[in-house]
């Protein structure tokens, strides 16, 4: 706009002649060039965001073609930077819609089963700490996802590039992964991709239990970053130590461990990120709340952070919790990150 004036033959025909800057009249072809300047953003701003004041206005016909093209340009920029505003606050208020219908949903569960305030509150403030850790589970309609690409419409050669592609290649490079393909000779992209359909990530945090003894087993757990483990209560074996064992009243032994050894129900809780992938038929979320305690020793002092201790470790790629699962039986140790 600044340089319709100053490339114009006769600059005194121009926007900058015509523009008054004081009371006394003075014009701004008189004013420095930092004012012309400002003055040239000031109109440029008031066409880009459709204020148009009139105090300015093009009369020459390279003013006209100037101030033509800006506004077209100026109309587009400005409905993408509205829509992108407009569709950020969408996505923060659908957010917060999707926790408070999940809320409501305690509330009405609660009133239902006669829950006290304090675990409803509890119950609450645990769902408000999964959302925050982005763990409310995706909805997506997996059914639907599985006629678009199990129904051999979509092209075998995009089917090939799935699995790779899927939560960063971490899911083809897993143990699960290479088990089958070593018992089956090869694993098909589709096999993988509607394993994929069958899995519900979700966040843990340091001392956070996946799930304990005798919890239902109803998922196959799948790290695909951290570090996860079976832990017992070493509480549990100090307080056996008090007092010496008849024959008759030792632990019998289960794998090389007592068989009890693995049953302290305490909860612990820490800092530090890992992140699982749950897949099977049910997504069973053992990230407990911290105030609930159960010992197996009533009257017992709970273990403390430190008193427990891993006896198998499950790193990248690795997988655990299939064989309650394939046995139909309930989980036999407690499993932590």
């Amino acid at each position: 706009w600044y340089l319709c004036a100053a490339l114009h033959l006769e600059p005194e025909e121009t926007w900058v002649a015509r523009r008054v800057v004081d009371s006394e009249g003075h014009v701004l072809l008189a004013a420095a060039p930092e004012v012309q300047w400002a003055n040239s953003m000031y109109f440029v701003l008031t066409v880009f965001t459709t204020v148009g004041f009139g105090d300015i206005s093009a009369v020459s016909t390279g003013e006209i073609v100037y101030v033509s093209f800006t506004m077209v340009v100026g109309a587009v920029i400005h409905s993408i930077i509205v829509s992108e505003i407009i569709g950020i606050v969408t996505a923060i208020d659908t957010e917060e819609k999707e926790i408070a219908s999940r809320l409501r949903i305690v509330d009405d569960f609660s009133d239902l089963a006669g829950v006290d305030d304090d675990t409803r509150e509890n119950i609450k403030t645990w769902l408000s700490l999964q959302a925050k850790r982005g763990n409310l589970p995706i909805k997506v309609d997996r059914e639907l996802a599985r006629s678009i690409f199990l129904n051999g419409n979509i092209p075998s050669e995009l089917l090939q590039e799935l699995p790779p592609k899927m939560f960063g290649g971490s899911l083809l490079e897993s143990q699960i992964i290479k088990v089958v393909r070593n018992c089956a000779g090869g694993v098909s992209p589709r096999f993988v991709v509607n394993f994929a359909l069958s899995i519900h990530p979700n966040n843990c945090l340091y001392g956070d239990f996946v799930y304990r003894v005798d919890d239902f087993a109803a998922s196959l757990y799948i790290v695909e970053k951290g570090i996860f483990s079976y832990v017992f209560s070493t509480h549990t074996l100090d307080k056996r130590k008090e007092k010496p064992k008849t024959e008759e009243e030792k632990p019998k032994m289960e794998n090389g461990r007592p068989e009890n050894e693995t049953k302290s129900k305490s909860w612990a809780f820490g800092s530090a990120e890992g992140i699982a992938g749950f897949a099977g038929s049910v997504t069973v979320v053992a990230t407990n709340v911290a105030n609930s305690l159960l010992n197996d020793d009533e009257g017992s002092p709970s273990p403390k952070e430190n008193e427990w201790s891993p006896f198998k470790i499950f790193s990248k790629g690795s997988y655990f919790g299939d064989v309650e699962l394939i046995a139909k039986k309930p989980r036999r140790y407690n499993a932590r990150c």
